[in-house]
């Protein structure tokens, strides 16, 4: 599954993909972020949260998910499996 999440994240128009990456991948505060690309604390917010969306998106368009009560991925299936590698 990170294989296709690193390659939805590539996907990810540019404007998006740097903020999502540097939150998700390298666990950075946003506004350590925000310093790092020149951004308002703001703008990262919602970059990252537009991001994730979009990245949400991808990931339930290509994968069938099983959540435990905390909502944490537990299972996973792909949809299509000809175009996702999950």
């Amino acid at each position: 599954m990170t294989r296709s999440l690193r390659r939805f994240l590539r996907e990810l128009p540019e404007a998006y993909r740097e903020p999502v990456r540097l939150a998700e991948f390298e666990s950075l505060p946003l506004a350590k972020i925000a310093l790092r690309l020149d951004l308002s604390l703001t703008a990262v917010k919602s970059r990252v949260r537009r991001g994730r969306g979009m990245l949400n998106k991808k990931l339930q368009d290509c994968c069938r998910l099983e959540f435990d009560r905390l909502g944490k991925i537990i299972g996973f299936e792909s949809r299509k499996p000809q175009d996702c590698s999950c």
